[in-house]
């Protein structure tokens, strides 16, 4: 399971960069969300029994990830503090500040891109790991037991 859409917007309404790989209507939803988002706060929403939209807003910026469910919140917030450090370093406040719709795509939507796409490309992957050790403790367990039966046989 993985990010699908991440956005960094200010106010109710101004999306400043966005990413996804998918196809959608998220950033719709998110103005919605948006409208909604009281400052200096964070939180998870449900959408469509499906996804998670997290988010964290500070200093009057959102910074917004959707995920599909099975996704970690904890890993999705590291995500999104990750993002916002970057972010911050990137930009001034004053540039922020005048930013308007879009206006800094361009310049950090490749990093969106680049960090979805890396460390929190796929939970799926350290999931199917862990499941695949399991499996092959067990199979180790019972190959033991087999065999100790079988000398004891």
């Amino acid at each position: 399971m993985s990010i699908i859409y991440t956005l960094i917007g200010k106010g109710q309404d101004i999306i400043l960069v966005d990413y996804t790989n998918s196809f959608g209507n998220f950033a719709q939803i998110t103005k919605n969300i948006m409208k909604k988002i009281e400052t200096e706060t964070s939180h998870s929403y449900m959408y469509n029994e499906k996804y998670y939209f997290h988010y964290i807003n500070q200093a009057g910026v959102t910074y917004m990830c959707m995920t599909e469910i099975p996704f970690q919140q904890k890993l999705a917030i590291t995500y999104l503090k990750d993002i916002k450090n970057m972010f911050q370093q990137e930009f001034s406040q004053n540039q922020i500040n005048l930013a308007i719709n879009y206006s800094l795509n361009a310049a950090f939507s490749n990093i969106l891109k680049q960090k979805m796409a890396g460390d929190y490309r796929e939970q799926k992957e350290a999931s199917t790991w862990k499941q695949m050790k399991t499996k092959v403790g067990l199979g180790i367990i019972f190959t033991t037991g087999v065999v100790g039966y079988l000398v004891l046989g």
